[in-house]
């Protein structure tokens, strides 16, 4: 699925949950706080790498370009966060791209495990909309507006 979230041009934001209302609610929040992204919003594993190796439906990359950031849940169906991310960090065209795994928890032993295999931040699932509002206008200002990417534009 992808959201409609355009403002600006600025990058894309590939979110990876499989739930619908946290994909809806975190695309509001980004909205609120006026952050100029394109959010793309997928429900397993198995399509997020679909999407990142440019195949299937996303093989137009016009269309389906590379993130700047990645959002992934922990616990996906089909393919986990973790596989997600170790070929996100084992793809030279792909592993700079910032990485947040997104969780309702974890435990430290997975934490680290998430930390080893290459993510530049592990979260707590915001527990309200207002925290929830609060994460995305952070997000914005430090992931899309004030870091320089390593990625070739």
């Amino acid at each position: 699925m992808t959201l409609g979230l355009m403002n600006g041009g600025r990058g894309t934001i590939l979110l990876v949950d499989d739930d619908e209302n946290d994909q809806v609610l975190f695309e509001q929040s980004l909205l609120r706080a006026g952050c100029p992204i394109h959010l793309v919003a997928l429900q397993d594993g198995r399509k997020a790498l679909e999407y990142l190796k440019a195949e299937g439906q996303f093989i137009d990359r016009n269309q389906f370009p590379l993130p700047k950031l990645v959002f992934l849940d922990s616990l996906l169906p089909a393919v986990s966060g973790g596989e997600v991310l170790k070929f996100i960090k084992n793809d030279p065209n792909l592993r700079r791209i910032p990485v947040v795994i997104l969780t309702g928890g974890i435990s430290p032993t997975d934490v680290g495990k998430m930390y080893d295999l290459g993510a530049n931040a592990v979260c707590l699932k915001p527990a309200s909309v207002n925290d929830l509002h609060a994460f995305a206008a952070s997000v914005c200002q430090f992931w899309m507006r004030g870091t320089i990417s390593g990625q070739e534009e």
